[in-house]
C-alpha cells in the first residue's frame, strides 16, 4: 500500500475508520515513506495511532503530526509521541485535542 510510495510528502488520513489490518498495513509503510512531512489523522475516532506514530521515527523530514479530535488519546500514543519528539530534530508542529 504506502511501501508503493516512498516519495509521498503528505499522508491525510482524517475523518475516516480504518481498521485493525488496514492500521498495519500504513503502519509497516510509514517506515519506508522517507520523504513524508506531514501526517493528519484528525476526527479519526477509532484509529489507534501507536503503531503509526512509532513508525514516523522512520521518517527523518516529518514536520506536522496532525491528531485534534481523535477522542481519548492512549498511553501508548504518548509514549510512542514523546519518543519520536526525543528522536526528530524536524517537528515544527503537534497538534492535540
Amino acid at each position: 500500500m504506502l511501501s508503493d510510495f516512498k516519495g509521498i510528502k503528505e499522508l491525510n488520513l482524517s475523518h475516516n475508520r480504518i481498521g485493525l489490518e488496514i492500521s498495519k498495513e500504513i503502519s509497516d509503510g510509514l517506515m519506508r515513506a522517507k520523504q513524508l512531512e506531514i501526517v493528519r489523522m484528525n476526527n479519526c475516532v477509532d484509529l489507534d495511532s501507536t503503531q503509526m506514530i512509532y513508525n514516523l521515527a522512520f521518517s527523518p523530514k516529518i514536520r506536522i503530526i496532525d491528531l485534534y479530535a481523535n477522542g481519548k488519546v492512549s498511553a501508548g500514543t504518548v509514549e510512542a509521541l514523546f519518543k519520536l519528539l526525543k528522536i526528530s530534530g524536524s517537528i515544527e508542529k503537534l497538534i492535540l485535542g
